[in-house]
């Protein structure tokens, strides 16, 4: 499977209206503009983990989104739903929040 990850970073550091000289000053010089140009055209086909954390911070980007991009499988499919009908319950009333965590429970139990 070909890398799809650089162009992804690119999307988060551009939303942030960062350039690639700004990445290098806010990480510290962690991470070098020359080898983020190189991880966003896809030359870099392996991100190292500090690297990774080290955009992770600054970029806000989620995880489980890069590495699945990287080719790693993830759990978040379970997590995207799970934080989708937590959003949906708030929005309901609360005598229908109580009777779903109710439901829930039972559900849970058996």
């Amino acid at each position: 499977m070909e890398p799809s990850f650089g162009p992804k970073i690119a999307y988060y550091r551009q939303r942030l209206d960062l350039t690639q000289a700004d990445v290098e000053r806010l990480t510290g010089g962690r991470v070098k503009r020359s080898y983020l140009a190189k991880i966003e055209t896809n030359q870099i086909t392996l991100l190292p983990p500090g690297t990774f954390n080290e955009l992770h911070r600054l970029l806000k980007f989620p995880g489980y989104e890069l590495l699945e991009a990287m080719g790693y499988e993830t759990d978040a499919g379970e997590e995207r739903v799970e934080s989708a009908l937590l959003v949906a319950a708030q929005a309901l009333p609360e005598s229908t929040q109580r009777l779903l965590a109710h439901v829930a429970r039972v559900m849970a139990c058996g």
